[in-house]
């Protein structure tokens, strides 16, 4: 996300079942948790909660944010925005060996909606076939039915090619 280089400080981790849990790449969304808590307890110790926090999500990285989400939220670690890139929603609308993967994970954002009331900004695809741009369209109508702020921007591209206009670019700036 170039456009969060310019005047940011970043703490990033790929969530992919390594860290504090037991350093075993298993792939379950219960690791994956895990591991987002621990570091989140890591972030919130040289934070002062003063500092703008977002947290960004790509593909299944979405549904451990929005999970990630549900759990800081009581314990006082602020997020002003999350992005979510790609992800899905019911996960109904994928190519079928992802669909059978975020089944068996029990990847499903829709019950995590309501576990927050943090904005969520989704930028998806136009041609993304991985995780069509329906799944977007659905996060965002279940946003707009609970009242939870969404807003829903669209870009050229498929899943892990994709270019971020100027447009989404300044409207990221000023999250």
């Amino acid at each position: 996300m170039e456009v969060f280089l310019e005047d940011s400080e970043i703490l990033c981790f790929q969530l992919r079942g390594l860290g504090e849990s037991d350093w075993n790449v298993d792939l379950c969304s219960k690791s994956m948790l895990d591991d987002s808590i621990n570091i989140m307890s890591v972030f919130q110790s040289i934070t002062d909660n003063s500092m703008d926090t977002l947290f960004v999500g790509y593909s299944l990285g979405c549904f451990v944010s929005m999970q990630l989400l549900g759990y800081v939220t009581p314990l006082g670690i602020k997020c002003d925005n999350v992005i979510l890139v790609n992800g899905m929603c019911s996960g109904t609308k994928m190519v079928s060996h992802f669909k059978l993967f975020a089944t068996l994970l029990g990847v499903n954002i829709k019950p995590h909606l309501n576990n927050s009331s943090v904005p969520i900004t989704i930028i998806h695809a136009k041609d993304d076939i991985t995780i069509q741009l329906s799944e977007a369209l659905e996060m965002k109508q279940e946003c707009d039915s609970i009242g939870r702020s969404c807003t829903l921007l669209t870009c050229d591209g498929n899943h892990s090619n994709y270019t971020i206009s100027s447009e989404i670019k300044s409207y990221l700036r000023h999250l």
